[in-house]
C-alpha cells in the first residue's frame, strides 16, 4: 500500500508539473500580435485664388498658392496683360475690397504670368494668418492704380454666398508629391 500510495504521488507530480510546463510553455509562445499604423500622409494644400480685374483693366486671372520643397510657391496667370509691361504683384494684408499695407513681394508679372517662391512662409501659415489679398499693380510709374485682385480664402471654410462680395474661389486639391 505504501507503494502505490508513492506511485500515486508520483502520477500526481508528474501530471501537475505537465500542467504547469504546458501552461508556461503556451503562455511564451503567445503570438505577439503588432497592429500597424500608420500616419497618413498629410497632403499638400493648393488654394486657387481668382483675380478680377480693377479699374476696367480688363486683366484678370488666377494665382495658385502651394507648399514646393518647403517654399511657398505661387503661380500668376491673368489674361489680358500688357506686353513688356512689368506689374508689381504683392500679397496685402485685408481683402480687396479693404487692402492695407503690403506683406509679401512677388515676382512681377511679365507677359501675363509670374512664378514666387518664399522661403520664409507656408500655405498654412498664409491661411492661418488670414485676411490677405493678391493685388495686381499697373506698373512700376503707376504703383498706386490696380489692375487685379483676389481675396486669399481658406479651402476648408465655408463661403456664406449671401454676404460674400468677392470674386475669389478657394481649392483644395489633393495631391501626393512624395
Amino acid at each position: 500500500m505504501k507503494n502505490a500510495i508513492i506511485l500515486i504521488v508520483i502520477i500526481a507530480l508528474i501530471i501537475v508539473g505537465y500542467l504547469v510546463f504546458k501552461n508556461k510553455g503556451e503562455e511564451e509562445q503567445t503570438p505577439i500580435i503588432e497592429t500597424a499604423t500608420t500616419t497618413p500622409a498629410v497632403e499638400p494644400i493648393r488654394v486657387s485664388v481668382a483675380l478680377a480685374a480693377k479699374n476696367k483693366s480688363g486683366e484678370s486671372g488666377t494665382a495658385v498658392l502651394e507648399n514646393i520643397d518647403g517654399k511657398l510657391k505661387v503661380t500668376l496667370s491673368l489674361s489680358g496683360a500688357p506686353e513688356g509691361v512689368s506689374q508689381p504683384v504683392h500679397i496685402h494684408i485685408g481683402s480687396c475690397a479693404k487692402l492695407g499695407d503690403p506683406k509679401y513681394t512677388l515676382t512681377n508679372v511679365v507677359g501675363g504670368n509670374s512664378e514666387t517662391l518664399l522661403d520664409t512662409i507656408s500655405v498654412e501659415q498664409i491661411l492661418a494668418g488670414l485676411p490677405f489679398a493678391i493685388n495686381i499693380h499697373k506698373s512700376e510709374k503707376e504703383i498706386g492704380k490696380y489692375v487685379a485682385c483676389g481675396d486669399i480664402v481658406n479651402p476648408n471654410t465655408p463661403i456664406d454666398t449671401a454676404t460674400s462680395t468677392s470674386p475669389t474661389t478657394a481649392t483644395s486639391t489633393a495631391t501626393t508629391t512624395r
